[in-house]
Formats: structure tokens, C-alpha cells, sequence
């Protein structure tokens, strides 16, 4: 996301936007009247801070998080992937689009982009990582299939305090 004058920090977040941001986070269907409660907030708070969040950039969607495994998503991997000088946010772009391409990220290191896929069968796993491969600009790749999933981002502690 580009930086604007209306981004959020998450130093700039007190306690109480934590905790909304915290119990949203696990509880994203609930009615701002319900979290206001559960967290004993004024709804009006609640809807004011959730809104503040939104505008500054915290809080992108809401939506649901989902098991791939039991959606059927059988094949996944990390994909490794190095493109020519000057061209990673192209190259990052173009394979955003690919289908089975559940993620992009710019990476530092010997490579220049993760890519995480998801597919249900292994002749889709198959074509998903040789278009990878195949794409302009992509000079090696190297993936790694996923075994187990042990932890997902959701279930990642973002106050470092072991708790949400």
C-alpha cells in the first residue's frame, strides 16, 4: 500500500484500538453494538475508532479466514523467485495475476519475490509453477512444497504480549 497522509502507524494506535482491532480479528461478523460490549466500549466508539482504522489503512477488509486445506487447496508451495534488475515490481505485478498465485511478496536476499500458491489438483500445481518459471523476466526459481500448515497468519500475536 502507498504511503498517504491518512495512513495509520501502529504506534499511533492506544490501548482501546488494540483491543477492537484484536477482538475484530477473530470476531470480524460481529455487530459494532456486540464488540462494544464484549469489550465494554460505546458503540459509538467502537464504529468511530473501526472507521478511523479503515480510512488510515489498518484495517483493509474484513473477511473470512479460511482453512485451503479443507477447501481442498491439496498443493501449495513457496516459490523462490529471482527476475532481471529493475523489473521486480512488474514481474511481482504479472504473477499476482496468475491463477493458483495466492500471494506476492518483495523479499530481500539472494531472491527478489515470494510467491505462495494454492491448488486443489497436482496437474493445476503443476501448470501454476511452470508459468511461474515461464514468466518474462524470471531469470531461476526455487520452490518448496508445503507440507503442513502450523500456524497461519491470523493466528500471529501482534502485540507481542501473548494475547489478542
Amino acid at each position: 500500500m502507498e504511503n498517504s497522509k491518512t495512513e495509520l502507524k501502529m504506534n499511533e494506535l492506544d490501548q482501546t484500538d488494540r483491543r477492537i482491532l484484536g477482538y475484530l480479528r477473530t470476531h470480524g461478523r460481529e455487530s459494532y453494538r456486540q464488540v462494544a460490549r464484549e469489550l465494554d466500549l460505546h458503540p459509538a466508539t467502537v464504529i468511530k475508532r473501526v472507521e478511523a482504522m479503515q480510512k488510515g489503512g489498518i484495517i483493509r477488509h474484513f473477511g473470512a479466514q479460511v482453512d485451503y486445506v479443507k477447501l481442498g487447496f491439496e498443493f501449495m508451495a513457496l516459490v523462490d523467485v529471482r527476475s532481471s534488475a529493475n523489473r521486480i515490481p512488474a514481474v511481482g505485478a504479472k504473477l499476482a495475476q496468475e491463477p493458483g498465485v495466492s500471494a506476492v511478496w518483495n523479499i530481500t536476499g539472494h531472491d527478489d519475490l515470494v510467491v505462495m500458491v494454492a491448488c486443489r489438483t497436482r496437474s493445476e500445481f503443476n501448470h501454476t509453477i511452470k508459468a511461474i518459471g515461464a514468466q518474462p523476466y524470471v531469470e531461476r526459481t526455487n520452490t518448496h512444497v508445503v507440507l503442513n500448515v502450523i500456524k497461519n497468519e491470523g493466528d500471529f500475536d501482534l502485540w507481542g504480549e501473548g494475547q489478542e
